[in-house]
């Protein structure tokens, strides 16, 4: 059980960094 909240944690960390990523590129492509 807490391995596989360990791997749903990690995967929503994941994509928590992934949409900052996506969401500063968006801004940088709007400044530019």
């Amino acid at each position: 059980m807490s391995i596989e909240t360990n791997l749903l944690d990690q995967r929503k960390m994941h994509n928590m960094t992934n949409s900052k990523r996506i969401s500063t590129k968006i801004n940088n492509n709007k400044i530019e």
